[in-house]
């Protein structure tokens, strides 16, 4: 910083508002990774999902709780889906048990986080529509946009769109149990299981 410092009062020398006592702090990328958002994208974020989709789409079951103190959107172990596929899950409106995708994206700030797709009902417009738009952002940053109107999904395409994504380098499960570490249900004693089939905490 000497040669900095040593610029005087040259007003064409801009190094004069380096401030030479000071340093740089790390990347923030360099720094480990605390919180994962388990979400769809906000409608207002530029996204684009990764192109590893051996490895970084993953089929999952997962619980819709849709009221109530406990709900919400749960991932589930296969063994347990498997018995209340099997019948051992009250019916009714309040919850859904289905095929999801957990699919890796990046906002334009770089922030690495998990969209839950709904891997069902393909074969209806709001499902497909969304289906398309995650596929279509592995080569485009686009905004994914509930059209409240049609009830279905629709994109924008950003109009700067070669900016590189940047993906952490994280196995793709630590970023699901970041994203999830509160929203698993590993057995049938769960107290959305047990709520869900009539038992208290509902």
């Amino acid at each position: 910083m000497a040669d900095h410092a040593a610029a005087g009062n040259d007003p064409d020398d801009f190094s004069r508002f380096i401030v030479t006592d000071q340093g740089v702090p790390d990347v923030v990328t360099s720094q480990p990774l605390a919180y994962v958002r388990g979400d769809k994208p906000p409608s207002d974020s530029f996204i684009r999902t990764h192109p590893d989709t051996e490895n970084r789409w993953v089929p999952v079951n997962m619980l819709h709780k849709k009221s109530g103190s406990l709900a919400g959107l749960y991932l589930v172990l296969p063994q347990v889906a498997a018995a209340l596929k099997a019948g051992q899950l009250g019916k009714g409106k309040e919850t859904s048990l289905k095929d999801y995708l957990l699919v890796q994206y990046t906002d334009w700030e770089g922030e690495n986080q998990i969209w839950p797709i709904a891997n069902y009902d393909l074969d209806k417009d709001h499902a497909k529509t969304r289906m398309a738009a995650a596929r279509d952002a592995v080569d485009k940053w686009l905004r994914v946009i509930w059209d409240h109107d049609h009830k279905h999904y629709v994109t924008q395409t950003a109009e700067i769109g070669d900016k590189e994504p940047i993906w952490r380098d994280e196995p793709f499960m630590k970023l699901v149990q970041l994203a999830f570490h509160d929203r698993v249900i590993e057995d049938m004693q769960h107290p959305v299981v047990v709520a869900l089939r009539g038992g208290a905490g509902s």
